[in-house]
């Protein structure tokens, strides 16, 4: 099935689930700040490389990097044979560039497609909100361990109102929890409203629950047809940084979270030249203290790279330079900053030559600090 078919037939409107009773978020008193970012020069582009994967990982998964282990993990996405959902888990070794799929074990779930997933640093896992099976929206939410060659798979409490299509999600490492916002597309205000607030999921084994950080009121704007969103931490600020992404073009506006006083998100003035188009739009980069992030090329054969200065209130992107693949592009792939070798890894991205064809291969952008 080519990914233009998938992603219409994935967006629409998402069918509430049961109705699951929550909690207003605690206060555990004065939040600890983070500390201080001091920022080195930027990085730029060096090099390219590609190799081939064997087996190819599937594209448009998720995908969490386990710091600890060297090793990313990628979730569902789509099955290079047929189109349709890959319902597997993979992971990648960062030093050899070995990839292979887990076996399954533990509780049964429906491996989805176009979820959200974290890494859960405290608890050495990755966590999987939402996405699609398919024929339908998810509302499931699970953890998921390594062990050897398992993965090892244990529910959790299910997305608060239902179905959970292309949610965005981040890992808080003070408050130890994932921040969660769901996407709908719909004319219907109050059913838009309940999807424009900002969830807490608590990661303490045995305690997971949900929570409202933030109300619907106090949300970014309801989504456009075609839309996504990715959310990231900034540890510079202690805040959480929420960018428009997605197929269609346009300015990518940005909102913020202050977590010392999350009351609201804020819409944060300037733009990116275009839409990021790579999963995830903004990778957190500790030399420069800034977010990375990256916009397709006209002929969409590469990638634009793009610096934005945490601690400013504007979304002033400064160029790193540009990526170019012929054939392929990072398009829907996974970008990860791979920093201890100082290069950018792409899986799964769009063959910019074949319509609706993914690259078997892991592509490899070299980096430096900038002088």
């Amino acid at each position: 099935m080519k990914k233009t078919a998938l992603l219409a037939l994935a967006i629409g409107i998402l069918a509430c689930g049961p109705s699951i009773e929550i909690t207003e978020a605690a206060s555990t008193g004065a939040r600890p700040r983070p500390d201080a970012c001091t920022p080195g020069a930027a990085l730029k582009l060096t090099s390219i490389d590609r190799k081939e994967l064997s087996p190819p990982p599937a594209p448009v998964g998720s995908m969490v990097l386990d710091p600890k282990t060297s090793r990313a993990l990628i979730i569902g996405g789509i099955s290079l044979k047929g189109g349709g959902p890959a319902k597997q888990i993979s992971a990648l070794d960062l030093a050899s560039l070995e990839h292979h799929v887990l076996s399954l074990k533990g509780d049964s779930v429906e491996v989805p497609t176009f979820a959200a997933a974290i890494w859960d640093l405290e608890n050495e896992r990755a966590v999987v909100i939402g996405g699609t099976g398919g024929a339908a929206d998810l509302a499931q939410v699970f953890a998921v361990r390594v062990e050897g060659d398992a993965a090892i798979i244990d529910q959790l409490p299910a997305f608060p109102i239902g179905s959970a299509w292309a949610p965005a999600a981040a890992y808080d490492p003070i408050g130890k929890r994932a921040l969660v916002t769901a996407l709908i597309y719909s004319d219907d205000p109050a059913l838009a409203l309940a999807y424009r607030v900002t969830y807490a999921l608590d990661l303490r084994p045995g305690a997971e629950s949900w929570s409202t950080l933030v109300p619907g009121e106090a949300g970014p704007p309801a989504p456009q047809p075609g839309e996504l969103r990715q959310m990231a931490y900034d540890p510079a600020l202690d805040r959480m940084v929420m960018v428009r992404s997605g197929q269609t073009s346009g300015p990518a506006f940005a909102w913020a979270l202050d977590l010392q006083n999350p009351t609201s998100w804020i819409g944060l003035a300037g733009t990116l030249p275009d839409l990021p188009v790579s999963k995830p739009s903004l990778l957190w980069d500790e030399v420069s203290c800034s977010f990375l992030s990256f916009t397709r090329t006209p002929n969409a054969c590469g990638f634009d790279a793009w610096a934005i200065d945490a601690a400013a209130t504007l979304l002033a992107p400064s160029p790193l330079g540009s990526a170019m693949f012929g054939p392929g592009g990072p398009g829907n792939g996974n970008v990860l900053l791979d920093a201890p070798r100082d290069r950018l890894l792409i899986l799964g991205g769009s063959d910019c030559t074949a319509e609706g064809d993914f690259l078997k291969t892991v592509e490899i952008v070299g980096i430096e600090q900038g002088p």
